[in-house]
């Protein structure tokens, strides 16, 4: 037997709709970021088309995300009961307080105490559990030029309606999660500029 990844609890918990405070609480916006050449584009639209670079040297992974989203990066230390970590979680710009978008997350997850294990197989458990909840569709897919397992669901979490997305690669002693949820008429909307941000996403080393 071996660990779950993550509870689907946990996933709409971090990824959820109301961003609520507690999750908050553990992220702040640095200082430190790497700005895309000539960003003089508008930063007015949700959809940005001027992208920043967001790199985390510890982890080894970078990203693009749009310039006028926010950026909240996890400087919380690791709990030794758990492997997964919260990397950064990236949202569109509100419109005013009623709003309610979307959120993409990256986690990173040791899984040195489990090998060796396919993608498949770690992927797993969370999908059998996401179905108990959640229509779920699977596909493959592809994470930084690794082979990547694609889990799209929709359902209902606290009686909000939502629609998510998760991508799972693993390349040597770790596995790589993106997340993106939403609510289901702003899903569309947002996924080619999710798209984007997964397609930049290159793991350093």
């Amino acid at each position: 037997m071996y660990k779950k990844i993550f509870s689907p609890a946990v996933l709409i918990t971090i990824g959820t709709l109301s961003l609520a405070a507690a999750f908050n609480m553990s992220f702040h916006i640095p200082s430190r970021e790497v700005m895309a050449q000539n960003p003089e584009q508008s930063k007015n639209s949700s959809n940005s088309n001027t992208f920043l670079t967001y790199e985390n040297p510890i982890f080894g992974i970078k990203i693009l995300y749009p310039a006028n989203w926010d950026k909240q990066e996890n400087t919380s230390s690791s709990n030794d009961n758990s492997t997964l970590i919260d990397l950064v979680a990236f949202s569109p710009p509100f419109k005013n307080n009623s709003d309610i978008v979307g959120k993409l997350i990256v986690q990173v997850d040791n899984i040195s105490d489990i090998k060796p294990i396919t993608l498949e197989r770690y992927a797993n458990d969370t999908v059998g559990d996401l179905r108990q909840d959640f229509k779920v569709s699977e596909s493959n897919a592809t994470l930084a030029g690794s082979p990547a397992y694609k889990v799209e669901y929709t359902g209902l979490e606290a009686n909000v309606d939502l629609k998510a997305m998760m991508v799972m690669a693993l390349r040597g002693d770790r596995a790589y999660i993106i997340s993106y949820t939403a609510e289901p008429e702003k899903y569309s909307y947002y996924l080619p500029t999710v798209q984007k941000m997964i397609d930049s996403f290159e793991i350093l080393k």
